[in-house]
């Protein structure tokens, strides 16, 4: 079964361990595809979540509209400033950051395809702590951990240039 119908399948009413679509407001058209785990969707739905108590929801909605919008994924000449791969162990762990306000978010993501990521869970920038520290290897064991359920028989999208998981409106940032 390919990655794509592993997918159709997660999206399926009644399945185990779904997945959800993020979808543009007003049935606009998607340039990209975005997928919440179930974790993820609690993160944004829970009114008790810590992402609900403590961020701006407006916020992460704006980040996840722009990814699947194909809102331009900006980065500078050291990173990538909305969509970062993290520095391994585990290999092929992303981030989506949301910086604004002050309780900034990170989006624990991976590809499944070019344009196509799968958000597992969000934290808050204060619990990750500082980059390296246990809570962030523990947030990106937990997304390696996630994709491993969904997606027993598949490996994430693995390439060299951002422009080969991303393919229109992005900046060069190296990765």
């Amino acid at each position: 079964m390919s990655i794509e119908m592993r997918i159709a399948a997660l999206e399926a009413p009644g399945a185990p361990t779904p997945l959800t679509r993020y979808k543009l407001m007003g049935g606009l058209p998607a340039k990209r595809r975005l997928y919440l785990t179930g974790a993820a969707m609690a993160d944004l739905t829970n009114s008790s979540s810590a992402i609900n108590l403590l961020s701006d929801r407006g916020r992460i909605d704006a980040a996840l509209h722009r990814w699947v919008s194909g809102g331009r994924v900006f980065g500078n000449k050291k990173r990538g400033l909305f969509i970062d791969r993290l520095d391994p162990p585990p290999n092929e762990v992303w981030e989506i950051r949301i910086t604004e306000p002050l309780v900034q978010v990170r989006g624990m993501v991976r590809f499944a395809a070019a344009n196509t990521i799968i958000v597992t869970k969000f934290y808050t920038r204060p619990f990750l702590g500082d980059y390296g520290s246990h809570n962030w290897g523990t947030a990106m064991s937990d997304c390696v951990a996630q994709w491993g359920i969904l997606f027993p028989d598949h490996t994430p999208h693995i390439r060299a240039t951002i422009g080969e998981y991303v393919t229109e409106n992005v900046d060069d940032f190296p990765i």
